[in-house]
């Protein structure tokens, strides 16, 4: 993404690459059990991830005054929906 000036676009495209890329592997070959296996693993470990950024939230939300409801709804939309659909997709495909 550097070749095309926009470096911080890297990350995202390399996990939609990753997504197509299963999404192939698993229209032509079944998915490993071990795979599958990881991937919840991973998924139950990773919800530690958010105490910090919740921490972070709470703090921020202090300072914020007036536009609580403005920052409460981006954080609905960037992370309540995005987990929702993750969850349908891997229960229709796992």
């Amino acid at each position: 993404m550097t070749q095309f000036n926009h470096p911080e676009l890297g990350n995202l495209v390399g996990l939609i690459s990753l997504l197509l890329c299963l999404s192939i592997w698993r229209n032509v070959h079944k998915l490993p059990a071990r795979l599958v296996d990881t991937n919840n693993k991973i998924m139950k470990e990773s919800a530690f991830a958010f105490l910090p950024i919740s921490a972070g939230s709470l703090i921020m939300l202090v300072h914020m005054g007036k536009e609580i409801p403005v920052f409460l709804g981006v954080m609905v939309i960037s992370t309540l929906i995005p987990l929702w659909v993750y969850a349908k997709m891997a229960k229709r495909w796992l």
